[in-house]
Formats: C-alpha cells, sequence, structure tokens
C-alpha cells in the first residue's frame, strides 16, 4: 500500500472513531431593559437576569501519546483500596472514594476531551463536575478507555524489545545466508515474532 493511501486511510479511521457528547445545560445571561415610569416615561435602564438552555458540545477523539501519559498518570495516582467484606464498612469505604477519586475521574474526562499540549480548562472540568451523573461518568469513561487504546503502544514496546534481543543474537555470515536464502526465521526470531501482536 502506498503511503498516501496508508494516510487517507488512517484520516478516515480518526474521523469515524469520533465520539460527540451533548449536555444540557443552562446559562445565565443580563438583559438591559429601560425602566418605565407610571406615566409611561422611561426612567434608567433596569439589569434583568434570565436563564436561558444551553446544549454543550464536546467531542473525544483517539488520545495523542501527550494525552495518554497524562491521563495514565492520573489513573495510577487513584487509591481505591480494598473493597471492605462486610456490608456495613461498604458506605464509608464508598464515599470516601468518591472523595478521594471524583475529581480526579472528571479531570480524566476532560483532559480526553481536551487533548491539546495546553493545560485542560478548569472551565471544562467544573463542567463535568456539575453536569455528568455517576452513569454518565461510567459510560464516558468506557468511551475515554477506549479511545485512550493502549494495546498499539504496548505493542510498540513489545517491538523495540524485539529490535533488541536480535541486535544481540550473535549469527554468522554464513548462517545468515542461509536463513536469507531458504525464507527461514532463526528460533529466537520465531519466538520474538510469535510473542508480538501487532496489526495495522
Amino acid at each position: 500500500m502506498k503511503e498516501n493511501e496508508i494516510l487517507i486511510k488512517a484520516a478516515d479511521t480518526l474521523d469515524e472513531s469520533i465520539t460527540t457528547l451533548k449536555i444540557s445545560t443552562t446559562e445565565t445571561i443580563i438583559k438591559r431593559v429601560p425602566k418605565h415610569s407610571f406615566w409611561g416615561f422611561e426612567w434608567g435602564i433596569e439589569e434583568i437576569e434570565e436563564i436561558l438552555p444551553k446544549t454543550e458540545i464536546l467531542k473525544i477523539r483517539p488520545a495523542t501519546l501527550r494525552t495518554m501519559v497524562r491521563i495514565s498518570k492520573l489513573l495510577v495516582g487513584m487509591e481505591v483500596g480494598t473493597t471492605p467484606e462486610s456490608s456495613a464498612d461498604y458506605i464509608g469505604w464508598a464515599l470516601g472514594t468518591v472523595c478521594d477519586n471524583g475529581e480526579v475521574q472528571a479531570k480524566i474526562i476532560a483532559t480526553a476531551i481536551h487533548n491539546q499540549k495546553s493545560e485542560v480548562p478548569d472551565t471544562l472540568i467544573e463542567l463535568i463536575l456539575d453536569n455528568f451523573t455517576a452513569e454518565d461518568l461510567w459510560n464516558v469513561m468506557q468511551i475515554v478507555l477506549d479511545k485512550l487504546n493502549i494495546i498499539p503502544f504496548m505493542n510498540t514496546i513489545t517491538s523495540v524489545k524485539s529490535v533488541q534481543v536480535l541486535k544481540t543474537e550473535k549469527v554468522s555470515p554464513t548462517e545468515t545466508e542461509e536463513i536469507i536464502a531458504s525464507g527461514e526465521q532463526s528460533e529466537v526470531l520465531q519466538s520474538i515474532l510469535g510473542s508480538a501482536s501487532i496489526t495495522f
């Protein structure tokens, strides 16, 4: 496959993997209206607050490497502990887990949505904290983890490790020529490629 065909295929894949979230919220606007006296004359300007419905459109794209690193650090830093065996202790444990990790999970989702080099805006984190329910959090977190897609990254590590092992294997020029001519792989190479799960 030619290079430009690979790029087109990759671009199509990215477009298809964008997930759009719609959040119904409200916004407060200030309207300036003229005041009227009892005699029908205008007397100054009055400011009136009006609450209007608003829909926030958020998009989750496949995570960049920088975003993957940021989210991974947040996930590793989460402390859940061991689930208590006693049901009497469960509520306290669950509430403590919410206190310790609620804002962290909001930041994880915000980081996935932001997906840029700059810092995640606090307003985005606040939007998630104020509008997501626990069920919303669960559903969106599954999407975030899917976009994180750590498997190709691990495949890359496996591939790099394989190259390092190959470099340390000592094969004589004669053996190399025989392997190339026969089209066979060395036992070390077979074991390495057998363990890697790289797909395109």
